[in-house]
């Protein structure tokens, strides 16, 4: 499950992934998917969340030809969501081999949802369509006056949200290709065809492109990244202005779902023993663990038995560091200072930074750190920094680990975690300052 399989993934970033990587299992355990199904249980789950068809579909037109979309609705987590079935378009996100493959579900995609929400009279405040698959909804919806002059429509706002502005190309096409003009497929007027078109590239139809043109407001995932999209993000910052930046979150319950993760992996256990060999190896080291925390040569059991709770966190989080640097490979120093930074792999994430601040950070200051994430296929400037990334562990094999997973036992066993929004951050110096703070 996913958008390649592990053997592509392992090629592109040179590095070995966790046992059972893009299995329905590993998705699963890591949040990525809320369940799997046994075949013989599908219709009971259904039940449980009361999907059913509506008894309605809906239709519309590609070019010459009109398809028929079946509407089910169901809850889930009490938020009513309506599902298109099609034995052609709804297959899967990126399916389909040619330009005019993709453009077609696409294109359906984006006439069925308006036209479930004129079938059932939504009439909605809102709309928000997303990154580039989507993004060609807002310009049907408004360039069809169908839609447009329709009741539903009047009062709806359109906002277009950019997670990622390189995301673009994953949904940009050449508009003629053998002799086919793929805007055909929208059934539109020709003369529209300049909003769906590329803002650098003229001859290419951009779905991410349309949907900023045509939205109301668009949205980014930070008021930082906001601004930076706006000065540049590879052409789109001509047709981006007045972005706003809404700072991601996470869920309420995200600390108990980690620290059951964190309990249930028994790293702990697996690692201490090897901890008390390395300490009754290493002299300097005995000496400095018996003289600032002594439980932890008592046991795992005496480090969660100290009666002050400050001094109780402490210890935890020192034994838990030093294990983390067994398990990566890494010196063990409980006065190493180490911090983590573990994000998808791309420039604007201030990967460049670690790489051309490395010789001050991990030789001159002695840091220690956990680095990686993820490259987005087809990303060639990611790659690279995955490479740098690489080299850098080569270079500095006490210090620095270039990871894929291990998320949980980072969280739990650093002192900081560094998240650095994009390259141009003023703070980055700062922010690793604050890391040394309380370590």
């Amino acid at each position: 499950i996913g958008f390649t399989g592990p053997r592509v993934i392992q090629q592109t970033i040179k590095q070995e992934l966790p046992e059972g990587f893009q299995s329905s299992e590993f998705l699963l355990e890591h949040g990525l998917i809320d369940m799997i199904v046994h075949r013989n249980d599908m219709r009971d789950t259904i039940d449980k969340y009361e999907v059913k068809y509506t008894g309605k579909n809906v239709r519309f037109k590609i070019l010459d030809h009109e398809y028929t979309v079946g509407v089910h609705y169901g809850k889930v987590v009490r938020v009513g969501c309506f599902l298109l079935d099609h034995h052609e378009f709804f297959d899967g996100l990126y399916w389909g081999n040619t330009a005019q493959e993709k453009l077609r579900r696409r294109v359906a995609f984006a006439r069925a949802c308006a036209e479930v929400i004129v079938s059932f009279g939504l009439k909605p405040h809102f709309t928000f369509t997303n990154d580039a698959y989507a993004g060609i909804f807002n310009g049907i919806v408004k360039s069809d006056h169908v839609y447009y002059n329709n009741v539903n429509f009047l009062r709806t706002i359109f906002f277009h949200i950019i997670h990622n502005g390189g995301w673009q190309y994953f949904d940009s096409y050449y508009r003629y290709e053998n002799d086919f003009d793929h805007f055909n497929l929208f059934n539109l007027p020709s003369w529209k065809a300049a909003d769906f078109t590329d803002s650098v590239f003229q001859d290419r139809i951009n779905c991410m492109a349309a949907g900023i043109r045509f939205a109301d407001r668009t949205i980014t995932v930070s008021p930082s990244y906001a601004g930076q999209i706006e000065y540049s993000c590879d052409g789109l910052e001509g047709i981006l202005n007045n972005v706003i930046g809404i700072n991601n979150a996470i869920g309420e319950d995200f600390q108990t779902r980690i620290v059951t993760q964190f309990n249930q992996s028994d790293f702990q256990q697996k690692y201490y023993s090897q901890l008390l060999e390395i300490i009754n190896d290493d002299s300097v080291l005995r000496e400095k663990i018996a003289s600032k925390h002594p439980e932890i040569l008592k046991g795992i059991e005496r480090v969660y038995g100290i009666e002050n709770p400050s001094r109780r966190y402490i210890v935890i989080r020192v034994l838990n560091k030093m294990m983390l640097q067994i398990q990566k490979g890494l010196k063990v120093d409980p006065d190493k200072i180490l911090f983590a930074m573990i994000h998808r792999i791309a420039d604007q994430k201030g990967f460049q930074l670690i790489l051309d601040s490395a010789e001050g950070v991990f030789k001159k200051l002695g840091f220690q750190a956990i680095i990686g994430g993820a490259v987005s296929p087809g990303d060639n400037r990611g790659e690279e920094l995955a490479h740098g990334l690489y080299l850098l562990g080569e270079y500095y094999p006490e210090s620095v680990d270039r990871t894929d997973g291990a998320v949980k036992q980072i969280v739990f066993c650093t002192w900081k975690i560094i998240c650095i929004q994009y390259s141009h951050a003023p703070l980055f110096p700062n922010v690793l300052g604050w890391s040394m703070i309380g370590l």
